[in-house]
């Protein structure tokens, strides 16, 4: 039976194999990965750079690397809230999307900042402006992070006061993910990702929510594999379990149609 083809949400393929946990590093030799990303029939993926600090990233040569390397990627910029606010906001943007970039990732904990920081405020409709996609890291959790100002109520905030559209929300507000979905559901142009809590949690009590989520909220759901964290084979096999039962045309939202909606225009 021929896969359903899968537009994955989060991959980090990088120029060099290094990764921030070491395990997994391997991972990322380039061979290795193209093969296994064929064999898990992904078709088509953000490639999300990590920053400086990782594998080799620099942002005026990883579009180009991933154009040239990784088939049916889309390059996505490390984007630290610091360094893009400013009067220079919308050149520094409209750089990066005449470099290629389909979007941009921002990641709270090594950023070090929280939902309710108003750079953001600026910074989400200014990338919507420029075409880009942003794909906004929901990981709740550390040592720099006030714990009150990464709450799913800042976070709704947030998205309810920008009206910022082409959101991707990545990995759903882990074990608060049907709480999150609600807000999801009120916003046009933002999508629930569940990429590393779909793995993260396989065993516990979120297998039921991240079934029912994508039985009650199939528009507006994405899957990714934040590979080299997990596999792609582990991808594939959770994918495939989470929309058994599902019809056809609820499972391609799912698997690709979804992101490739929200894309629409802006990468062209």
């Amino acid at each position: 039976m021929r896969q359903l083809p899968l537009f994955d949400s989060l991959q980090h393929p990088l120029p060099k194999p290094q990764w921030i946990d070491a395990r997994f590093s391997h991972r990322l030799e380039l061979d290795q990965f193209l093969h296994e990303r064929a064999d898990a029939g992904i078709t088509h993926s953000f490639a999300v750079g990590m920053g400086p600090n990782w594998g080799g990233y620099d942002e005026e040569t990883y579009s180009r690397w991933v154009f040239e390397k990784v088939p049916g990627g889309l390059p996505v910029a490390w984007c630290d809230p610091s360094l893009f606010h400013g009067p220079l906001l919308v050149e520094r943007l409209q750089r990066l999307k005449q470099l290629g970039y389909a979007g941009i990732k921002l990641h709270p904990r090594l950023g070090q900042f929280c939902f309710d920081d108003i750079r953001l405020r600026r910074l989400l409709p200014a990338a919507t402006d420029a075409g880009l996609i942003v794909l906004l890291c929901t990981y709740p959790f550390g040592r720099n992070l006030d714990p009150r100002r990464m709450t799913i109520d800042c976070l709704a905030e947030l998205l309810f006061s920008t009206g910022a559209e082409g959101v991707v929300l990545l990995h759903g507000g882990l074990t608060r993910l049907v709480e999150l979905a609600d807000v999801v559901r009120e916003c046009e142009g933002v999508l629930l990702d569940l990429s590393f809590t779909m793995l993260r949690y396989t065993g516990s009590s979120v297998d039921s929510d991240l079934r029912y989520v994508c039985q009650r909220f199939d528009q507006k759901v994405c899957v990714g594999s934040d590979h080299p964290q997990y596999s792609l084979s582990e991808f594939r096999e959770k994918f495939e379990w989470l929309v058994a039962g599902l019809t056809e045309d609820r499972k391609r939202n799912v698997a690709s149609d979804n992101l490739h909606r929200l894309l629409g225009d802006r990468h062209r």
